[in-house]
């Protein structure tokens, strides 16, 4: 039986994280944002809870026995990087839907404004759960399930050119 705990504790959290993932993105696509597409405050709210987590795992793994220590360590790092990496995203990333436009600010690209003409093609990722736009001259655009405002895209792509699927 004690073998199996770690493969019980692995199901449990995924199947939590798939919870507050669903949670969050029914949220999302319920919100109304006025042609703004930004991460909300619960989205925002886990991303810092999970950077405070991965803070007190780094910690524990500082306090971790000599043969423990580059493990924790390993284990600490990762954890500390998708963290800040996760908080990053979620308040520095937004978009704003325009007639014309679809204006991406993200810390990773910087600021990009995509004509509607641009885009050429729409795909969805499900391992990622984010929408891609390809566009001709812009790189992709990914926009996450959990940004409030993602259906305006949709309703904007129906009205301007053809968008293969």
């Amino acid at each position: 039986m004690a073998n199996l705990r770690p493969i019980i504790s692995g199901v449990i959290g995924g199947l939590v994280a798939v919870a507050i993932i669903s949670w969050l993105a029914r949220d999302a696509a319920t919100a109304q944002t006025d042609g703004l597409l930004c991460y909300g405050r619960k989205t925002r709210a886990i991303a810092v809870g999970l950077l405070l987590i991965a803070l007190f795992i780094g910690y524990a793994a500082l306090r971790a026995s000599p043969d423990q220590r580059v493990i924790a360590a390993v284990v600490a790092v990762a954890l500390l990087a998708g963290g800040i990496w996760f908080v990053v995203e979620t308040f520095c990333f937004q978009a704003r839907v325009t007639d014309t436009h679809l204006i991406v600010r993200s810390p990773w690209r910087g600021v990009r404004e995509v004509p509607w003409e641009a885009v050429e093609g729409y795909s969805f990722s499900e391992v990622n759960r984010w929408h891609v736009l390809h566009t001709r001259g812009y790189g992709k655009v990914r926009l996450s399930v959990l940004l409030e405002g993602v259906d305006q895209v949709a309703e904007k792509l129906g009205r301007h050119a053809d968008v293969a699927a």
